[in-house]
């Protein structure tokens, strides 16, 4: 056992403050390993607060954020039910637009700059 792997290590970061490296990083891997499924969990509220469900034998909400993807939209920020399609706010190019998403197909029916 290498006990030297497991100790902190003390470094001054470029303010002066002394900083804890090992503790710091333990931190951000922490913050990781839950902020992912916290996000996911966040569209799922947002789904669940609009009261509307999806119909019957749409595709998953993670199959529509992968369609969404390859279309090359990033950082998908809100997705809600509204009227039967999914309300997406996701980015292309560095631009927030919102897309009206067929539940169904992942086709993406609209997409307009967010406001």
């Amino acid at each position: 056992m290498n006990c030297a792997a497991e100790l902190p290590v003390s470094v001054l970061d470029t303010k002066g403050i002394q900083r804890n490296s090992y503790h710091e990083e333990s931190i951000m891997k922490k913050i990781a390993i839950f902020a992912v499924p916290m996000m996911f969990s966040a569209l799922v509220v947002s789904q669940a607060q609009a009261g509307e469900r999806p119909p019957e034998g749409s595709k998953s909400l993670a199959e529509i954020a992968q369609i969404i993807e390859s279309k090359g939209y990033t950082k998908i920020t809100e997705i809600s039910m509204d009227d039967g399609v999914w309300e997406v706010e996701a980015y292309l190019n560095n631009v927030e637009r919102e897309l009206r998403v067929n539940p169904m197909t992942g086709e993406v029916l609209s997409d307009r700059r967010d406001r």
